[in-house]
């Protein structure tokens, strides 16, 4: 059985096609997000590689006073999360990089999430890409990372 805050973020992907409906049940029985969510402080957060934006739906119906940017820099996927999660007041849906949300949110965030970004970055850039994330945070603001390991199976 899901839980509450799971069935409500899933009604907001309904209006996708089955195809993208199915990737995001996918995710959101295979990745511990709510651990993420478990653990977000209040106010403002980044959700950076957010995709199709499931952890910021999960995120803003656990606390809608939060205020969630959502950030990727695919194109496609970035047209999923309009439709889906952008469709929350709380929800601002942008297409880019972490880096692209400097200097207008320099030192403001409560939190920056990051759920499966690294792996898919050469270890050579992560930390440009922590030093773009440390630069969002107020002063004792919260990373919030999961990742998964590069190996042979899917999602390892």
């Amino acid at each position: 059985m899901r839980d509450a805050r799971e069935r409500q973020a899933l009604r907001v992907f309904s209006v996708l096609p089955l195809r993208e409906r199915l990737f995001v049940r996918g995710r959101l029985s295979s990745a511990p997000l709510l651990a993420l969510v478990d653990r977000a402080p209040r106010g403002s957060i980044a959700d950076v590689g957010c995709g199709h934006g499931l952890l910021s739906a999960l995120l803003s119906v656990d606390d809608p006073e939060r205020r969630m940017i959502a950030i990727d820099p695919d194109e496609r996927k970035i047209a999923w999360a309009r439709l889906g999660a952008g469709r929350l007041p709380s929800i601002s849906v942008r297409s880019g990089t972490v880096q692209d949300l400097s200097p207008e949110f320099d030192g403001t965030l409560d939190a920056v999430a990051v759920a499966d970004v690294l792996y898919l970055l050469p270890v050579s850039e992560w930390g440009a890409f922590f030093a773009a994330c440390r630069r969002l945070l107020k002063p004792h603001g919260m990373l919030l990372l999961k990742e998964t390991e590069r190996r042979s199976s899917w999602k390892y």
